[in-house]
């Protein structure tokens, strides 16, 4: 029953919207093992899901009639939050990826000589509206060189503490 890469998830007939309860994840079981049964694959552990009670058919019953059971893809980091960490911080310490975005971000500032214009909380906002555009020169050279930044959109709050810990540990390595 359990096949690698993916889960299960109900999703509405009308809408095709996946569902949003807490029991989610049972109840697809449950509905994927009366398939599973009723398609002669049942047996063994996929028994053990079946509804028992009157209570229960009746309920899965009704579920039935509203969701369907569907497989998708996991995504890739969920397993493992600390690789994922390890990979975005490599990325955003990349010296060629900076670069090239600072040298877009001057492009894109023109002759502006306003001192807000060009903090790190600016160039954070800039970077983070550019990669929401697919066309723009920043998400091409992103995903050039760094495209698990495209995977998850990201706040420029988040882009900002980013640079700051990249200037944290460029002065470290600076200082003897």
């Amino acid at each position: 029953m359990s096949e690698d890469n993916g889960h299960l998830v109900l999703k509405r007939k009308d809408s095709g919207k996946v569902a949003s309860r807490k029991d989610q994840q049972k109840i697809a079981l449950t509905l994927r093992a009366q398939q599973l049964t009723n398609e002669g694959k049942g047996g063994g552990i996929v028994s053990l899901l079946l509804p028992r009670s009157p209570k229960e058919k009746d309920k899965i019953s009704k579920i039935k009639k509203i969701y369907f059971v569907q497989k998708v893809k996991s995504r890739p980091g969920k397993k493992s939050l600390k690789v994922d960490r390890l990979i975005l911080s490599e990325a955003v310490n990349n010296d060629e990826l900076i670069f090239k975005l600072s040298v877009e971000f001057h492009a894109f500032l023109g002759n502006s000589s306003s001192p807000h214009a060009i903090s790190y909380k600016a160039f954070s906002r800039w970077v983070k509206v550019e990669l929401a555009k697919k066309d723009s020169a920043a998400y091409i050279i992103v995903y050039q060189l760094a495209p698990i930044l495209l995977e998850i959109e990201r706040g420029d709050r988040w882009w900002s503490d980013a640079l700051a810990m990249r200037k944290k540990r460029r002065v470290k390595d600076i200082q003897p």
